[in-house]
Formats: structure tokens, C-alpha cells, sequence
């Protein structure tokens, strides 16, 4: 009998380590996901193929994927940095990808203009691969900003992407400055654009 209990002791004790290592790796893992960015893009001044209207002034272009979770975060913080600004900026936001989760956050960004692109071919223009790319551009099209405005995945608050853009808008910056950007992916940018 007791060697009965002790070997149902033992399985009890190793269910217990195995759920504790399976716990403690899942969080490991959404640590790890919340800090990553997305894949570092290849961006430029305003391409000449976009169908997007041409910046005649400060432009802020938004590239969100209308279902990710963390694309609340970059709306919430591009909230909190327009009214920073003196001059407005011309607010485009493009959402690639199918869904509409997040487009009536968008919508109410005030003074944004909404574009839809399903297939992700302005996004690809653009160099946009992740949910949460904001370019800024100035009156001729040329790149002044890009990368992201969240801390992390999902997480709003203080960031380097937020003061960048403040810093560009307000005559603080030269040169083209990066941030990396944390969210959803708007397509795979191992499959064409046909596919």
C-alpha cells in the first residue's frame, strides 16, 4: 500500500514539474513576442506607383492591419501625439489586410482619411510589413520617419517613436529617423503580391 502511494506521490509531484516548465516557457515566450518587432523595412520617399494621395504638406501615413489587437495601441498613441503638434499634418490611414475590427478606431482618428487595401499592394509599395508602420513625410514626399509608436505589442505609453515624430514635425531632427515597430504582420513577405 504505501508503495502504491508513493509511486502515485511521485507521478503527482512530476505532473506538477511538467505543468510548472510548460508555464514558465509559455510566459518566456510572450515576453520574448511582446519585445519583438516586426521585419525591419525597406522604405523611401513617397513611390511614385501609389494610387494614395500625393503629400502636399506634413503627411503621417499609418499602415494598420484592420484585425490586430495591437493596432489599438498605435491609434491610442497617435491620439495622444497630434494635438503636440502646431501645424496638422495630413493623417492617411491605410488598412491592409481583410477584416474590420480596428477600422472604426481608425475612422475616428480626427482629420484621418481612410483607405482600404485588401491585397496589401500599397503596403508592399511603401515597404510596410508590419501593422502599426507610420511613415511621415514632408511636403514633396520625402521620408522623414518610419517605424512604429508603441513600446511593445499592445502597449501604449512613452516610446522613441512618438518624440521622433514630435521632435521631425516640430524642426527638431534631420535626416531620416527609424523606430522598430511592434504588431501584426500585413501580409507574408514571403508570398507575392498576385499570391
Amino acid at each position: 500500500m504505501a508503495a502504491v502511494r508513493g509511486r502515485r506521490l511521485r507521478g503527482a509531484v512530476a505532473l506538477v514539474g511538467v505543468w510548472l516548465v510548460a508555464t514558465l516557457a509559455g510566459f518566456a515566450w510572450l515576453a520574448a513576442y511582446q519585445g519583438a518587432p516586426g521585419p525591419t523595412a525597406d522604405a523611401g520617399d513617397w513611390p511614385t506607383t501609389s494610387a494614395l494621395e500625393v503629400p502636399t504638406g506634413p503627411t503621417l501615413l499609418l499602415f494598420l492591419h484592420p484585425e490586430c489587437a495591437c493596432s489599438r495601441a498605435t491609434i491610442a498613441e497617435l491620439n495622444r501625439l497630434l494635438p503636440r503638434l502646431a501645424e496638422q499634418p495630413a493623417v492617411q490611414i491605410v488598412m491592409s489586410g481583410v477584416g474590420d475590427t480596428i477600422t472604426p478606431l481608425a475612422a475616428a482618428v480626427p482629420g484621418a482619411r481612410m483607405h482600404h487595401d485588401p491585397g496589401a499592394t500599397e503596403a508592399r509599395r511603401f515597404g510596410a510589413t508590419t501593422s502599426g508602420h507610420l511613415f511621415v513625410y514632408d511636403r514633396v514626399g520625402r521620408l522623414g520617419f518610419h517605424g512604429g509608436i508603441t513600446r511593445a505589442r499592445a502597449h501604449e505609453g512613452p516610446n522613441d517613436g512618438v518624440e521622433a515624430v514630435v521632435g521631425l514635425l516640430q524642426g527638431n531632427a534631420s535626416g531620416t529617423v527609424v523606430t522598430p515597430v511592434f504588431g501584426c504582420l500585413l501580409y507574408d513577405p514571403e508570398v507575392g503580391p498576385d499570391a
